[in-house]
């Protein structure tokens, strides 16, 4: 968001900003290059404060130079020895670093600064300091000093009462309204801060809003309804985590399981996430979606990266809103684990903070949880207090109408009071009833009842692969065998084929739900699949490319379409099968379409000037073809035009290292 602050030098006016989104920092740090040119070195007062107005204005486009601007501002401030000087750095130093790892760094820094406008007056410094002084309070749980800096009559807004018009005032009285579980005045408080964001010429209004308007519809039950805010959220974010692990979310709660794996196979491995202001939310909320889709491998890394953040809320946007605690999603993985008693441990922890920050929807969704291990474990006393933690939940729900709660409450109360106690469920179980089969990036089945295949036969699993790269058609009972068992006879391997084909069948509909040939019709010779009933990601993602690339006209909605469409290639068609004659039509085709859309996306976008999606199309372009010329020189060229010099310098640097790998000039 632009938290912006006003500051006269002489007949200059420029502006402090936390800008994550657009390019005026761009522009800015270009104008403060120039007035820096020149302030005589030894004016360690006017220097401090333009390294600061510096730090802020690269933050988003040279990370390196904004870390020795802020360098500088501290050496400068050193040298002036003054109370406000020392401010100015402090606000640099803090800004650098809005993960949640520099918590308690940012909210010491915040306070010390905040003293120092108390005693010396708003030197310009004061507004961004709230707002990280603000979201630091939120994110560590601070409510009393939260709700005393929103106050009128706080030591903060008594001294400086414009504060209260500001858009920071808004967006923390909605995430209070949020944690109070008043769903109708956060929305109110969200509207009226975007409208004074808005106002402010703040480029990340529109971000801010759609993020606590996720929150409020989820809290509402109306989820499903913020899909087109956060699709183009997405969009133009793509290298935020964030956005996609909220999409998942809401589509596999939908049922929509195999949308929710395509976007999540999307993201860059954990260790490669940005650690910025959304990170822990990102984190959090993509653990449920792990453990949602059973992504076993995803779950330890997930646990080990949260755990430290345990007694946090998974605030987002420097928590200016926040999608539930860390425990909770802790709790998901442990569950999911087996491991009960961690689960429960992190259920107490989260029913601990939000009862501390009276935080009622969370605090009834935890209670819940903590209801749901408890049943399962029965010790002594744990029916008792599964009953009174599912009542007081029911209670919260009926008084905020939170009709999810109050609906999964009764069912526990029913459950206890009928004796059936192996009835509740262990987690939400996502709804599915078409096999979703994932060829992309690797090979995965789930199957009619949401479970997800597990061969026992590498013939069988290789025999459907065979029929989805035949989209469709027919082929011989015969070809497939010779495939399968080169060298003989078809009388020899009949009875293995029968078998093979079996446990294919078995592997889409384990429960036999339908009939054997829903979905693997067997003729007299000939056999295929029936991919009007199957889900196959590979042929959603070309049926979405072709179509994108049909309505291409340049417009935001047709780059929109293409967007969508690329980010559905998750790789490359059956990985493990390298050279195999009956594998090669289906990987070049879903190749070549992924190349020929992405390109055409980049060539819009540069024409658009949206240099962002430039560059992430560029860098989707490499991950899959690392010799692509005209994708190193776009990117080169999108870096040069964001004014990220640091970026593009090692752009140019990894173009001429991979042109030499194949015998090229460098260039």
């Amino acid at each position: 968001m632009v938290k912006e602050v006003y500051l006269s030098r002489s007949t200059d006016v420029l502006r402090f900003r936390l800008e994550f989104t657009g390019r005026a920092g761009v522009e800015q740090a270009q104008e403060i290059h120039t007035v820096l040119s020149g302030v005589a070195e030894d004016d360690h007062v006017q220097r401090t404060w333009l390294y600061s107005l510096l730090t802020a204005a690269l933050l988003l486009t040279d990370p390196d130079g904004a870390k020795e601007a802020a360098a500088q501002a501290k050496h400068h401030a050193q040298l002036a020895d003054n109370p406000v000087s020392r401010a100015w750095a402090l606000l640099s130093e803090a800004s650098l670093d809005l993960s949640p790892e520099k918590l308690d760094f940012r909210l010491q820094a915040a306070r010390e600064i905040r003293d120092i406008a108390l005693e010396h007056g708003d030197n310009g410094f004061l507004e961004t300091t709230y707002f990280l002084l603000l979201g630091a309070l939120l994110e560590i749980g601070e409510l009393t000093e939260l709700d005393e800096e929103l106050c009128l009559h706080g030591p903060t807004l008594i001294k400086f009462p414009q504060l209260e018009d500001s858009r920071f005032v808004s967006w923390f009285r909605c995430i209070r309204a949020t944690l109070d579980g008043h769903t109708e005045t956060a929305e109110m408080f969200a509207k009226e801060g975007f409208d004074r964001a808005l106002a402010a010429d703040d480029t990340d209004a529109e971000i801010a809003y759609i993020a606590q308007m996720a929150v409020i519809r989820w809290l509402d039950g109306r989820g499903a309804e913020t899909e087109a805010s956060l699709l183009k959220a997405r969009q133009k974010y793509p290298g935020e985590p964030i956005w996609t692990s909220i999409l998942a979310w809401i589509w596999i709660q939908q049922g929509r399981v195999s949308a929710a794996r395509g976007i999540v196979h999307s993201l860059a491995p954990l260790e490669d996430w940005p650690k910025d202001q959304n990170w822990l939310a990102a984190v959090s909320n993509m653990a449920i979606v792990h453990s949602e889709l059973r992504n076993l491998d995803q779950l330890e890394p997930f646990h080990e990266a949260l755990l430290p953040y345990r007694d946090h809320l998974a605030a987002m946007g420097v928590g200016i809103t926040a999608w539930g605690t860390v425990a909770d999603s802790l709790a998901v993985l442990a569950d999911l684990q087996d491991n009960r008693e961690l689960a429960i441990g992190h259920y107490r922890c989260a029913i601990d903070l939000c009862a501390r920050i009276s935080a009622q929807p969370w605090l009834a969704a935890s209670q819940l949880g903590l209801a749901r291990q408890l049943l399962r474990r029965l010790q002594a006393g744990d029916r008792a207090e599964a009953e009174a933690l599912a009542q007081e939940a029911a209670a919260t729900g009926k008084a905020l109408g939170l009709h999810g709660v109050e609906d999964e409450a009764a069912q526990i109360i029913s459950t206890l009071r009928s004796g059936a106690v192996d009835a509740v469920p262990k987690t939400r179980q996502p709804q599915t009833n078409q096999p979703k089969i994932r060829v992309m990036g690797g090979f995965e089945v789930e199957a009619t009842d949401g479970s997800i295949a597990h061969w026992q036969s590498r013939k069988a699993r290789e025999a459907l692969k065979i029929l989805i790269a035949r989209r469709g058609v027919a082929i011989s009972k015969e070809t497939v065998m010779e495939i399968l068992w080169p060298n003989e006879t078809p009388e020899r391997v009949a009875n293995r084929f029968s078998v093979a084909i079996s446990t294919v069948r078995r592997a889409l509909d384990p429960v036999k739900r339908f009939a054997p040939d829903q979905f693997l019709v067997v003729d007299a010779d000939l056999l295929r699949l029936r991919l009007d009933r199957l889900t196959v990601d590979v042929e959603v993602f070309l049926r979405r490319a072709h179509a994108a690339l049909a309505k291409r006209d340049g417009s935001q909605t047709s780059m929109s379409q293409m967007v969508n469409a690329m980010h559905l290639y998750t790789g490359d068609v059956f990985p493990d099968e390298v050279d195999v004659d009956w594998a090669e039509r289906l990987q070049g085709e879903a190749r070549s379409t992924f190349f020929t859309l992405a390109h055409a996306l980049a060539d819009d976008a540069a024409a658009a000037e949206e240099h962002f999606t430039c560059v992430e199309t560029f860098r989707r372009i490499l991950d899959i073809d690392p010799y692509d010329q005209k994708a190193h020189e776009g990117l080169i060229n999108a870096f040069t035009q964001l004014g990220a010099h640091g970026q593009a310098k090692q752009a140019t640097h990894d173009y001429q290292v991979r042109m030499a790998e194949v015998g090229f000039e460098e260039p």
